[in-house]
């Protein structure tokens, strides 16, 4: 709208240039609309380079998001750890960014057996003469 007026402004001088009798009047005229028009395109060109450059900077806000939760690792498919699997003691809730196991071992057992395993029939039961379950 403001460059719809500066426009038309700029051109009610320049007519009014071409229509002066007077030498000065038509000089100051002709100046005064050409640049008034001039203005008016920088002022528009400007306004169109300011809003492109805030789209492309939308644009690699968006894409910058979109890269960081490519990033982001995936959860383990089974978080259980196979010790525990059919344990009735596994709690496995995440607490300050920490998984809590159980509470006997709360950072889970090393290896694939516990001593402390509850749930029935073991899945991997330990060999012969090992006192695991002693």
């Amino acid at each position: 709208m403001r460059h719809a007026l500066f426009v038309i402004t700029s051109g009610i001088i320049l007519a009014v240039a071409l229509q002066a009798k007077q030498p000065t009047l038509r000089l100051v005229a002709a100046g005064l609309g050409a640049g008034g028009l001039g203005f008016t395109t920088m002022s528009m060109v400007l306004a169109a380079e300011r809003q492109r450059k805030q789209q492309a900077a939308m644009a690699q806000s968006y894409l910058d998001f979109l890269q960081r939760l490519q990033d982001v690792p995936a959860a383990p498919r089974s978080q259980r750890p196979r010790a525990c699997r059919g344990c009735q003691h596994y709690h496995g809730k995440v607490y300050g960014g920490q998984r809590l196991i159980c509470g006997m071992y709360p950072y889970g057992v090393e290896g694939d057996v516990c001593a402390d395993w509850n749930g029935g029939i073991q899945p991997n039961p330990p060999a012969l003469g090992d006192d695991a379950l002693s």
